[in-house]
Parts: structure tokens; sequence; C-alpha cells
């Protein structure tokens, strides 16, 4: 299992420079008619990563219910798809914001506090993959 969750750490990373280098020109970013879908599909996507994050607080509550390194491996799993779901939401996001039709003060907040969370969520993720592959 270890071999999938590199993977997707690769994929995570690879994603956050995506979304990174969208943040910094996100002026000349045009997104064609064809992606729009995409974007309009963020607010239904954004529920997962808020799942999957009250999931490992379910765990992080339950965790003496946990045997051997399921209590570990569990916690891995969560996030990993925590890291890979917010990436994927912010870039939805970024889509949807170039359709316009927002305001540009509440756009730019709710946009840069929902790729600060993805690239918090990726070095989480990291550091927890790192952990476990050490151990």
């Amino acid at each position: 299992m270890p071999k999938i969750y590199q993977v997707i750490s690769y994929l995570v990373f690879g994603l956050n420079g995506l979304l990174v280098l969208f943040w910094f020109y996100l002026d000349k970013l045009v997104v064609p008619a064809s992606l729009q879908t995409l974007g309009r599909m963020h607010p239904m996507i954004l529920h997962l990563p808020i799942g999957f994050f009250m999931m490992g607080v379910v765990i992080l509550v339950l965790k003496s219910q946990f045997k051997g390194r399921a209590y570990k491996s569990s916690l891995q799993f969560i996030f990993t798809l925590t890291s890979l779901s917010v990436v994927v939401t912010a870039l939805m996001g970024i889509v949807l914001s170039r359709e316009g039709g927002y305001e540009d003060g509440t756009l730019r907040g709710h946009l840069n506090s929902g790729i600060i969370l993805s690239l918090i969520a990726a070095v989480v993720s990291g550091t927890t993959f790192q952990k476990r592959i050490s151990s």
C-alpha cells in the first residue's frame, strides 16, 4: 500500500504546483467552455474534504478502539484523501472564479484561503507519509 501513497503524494505535489501557478497568473487564465462544467462542480466537491476531515477527527477520538497499526494506517489514508480532495476542490474553484459574476474582494479572500488550505493539507499529508515509511 505505501506505493499508492507515494503516487498520490506526487500527484498532490504536482497539482499544488499547478494551483500556485494559476494563483500567480489568475488574471491571464482563460478557461475553455468545455472545462467550465468542472468549475460548476466546486460547491458539490467542496464537501468531500470536509467529510474526510471529520472522519479524521473521529479516528483521533476513537484512537483506543484501533488495534495494532490500524490507527496509523487509517489516519494516513484519511490524510491522503483529504489532501487530494482539497487540491482538486481548489482547482475547481479557480475554474469557477474565471466565469465571473463574483465580487472581487470576497473572491480573492476565498481563493487565497482555499489555496493556503490546500498547501497546508499537502504538507501535513507529506509529513505523515514520511513518518510512516521511516517507522
